[in-house]
């Protein structure tokens, strides 16, 4: 993009601070049969090991790409 080191930063900063937001989080309530997904190249994303230790946790990837 041609932006110097200052203007760089600036922006990630702007970015940064956006997605903390909470007008711009999704906080997912799993149920039995519920079915999430996301597009990894546009969405910043983290778990949160807030579940139970006996809750069983199926997790699967594919890439369209």
């Amino acid at each position: 993009m041609g932006l110097t080191h200052n203007e760089s930063r600036k922006l990630l900063d702007l970015l940064y601070d956006q997605i903390q937001q909470p007008q711009f989080l999704l906080r997912w309530h799993w149920r039995p049969r519920t079915l999430a997904f996301w597009d990894n190249r546009v969405t910043q994303h983290y778990t949160v090991g807030d579940y139970a230790s006996h809750e069983t946790r199926n997790a699967s990837r594919d890439d369209p790409g």
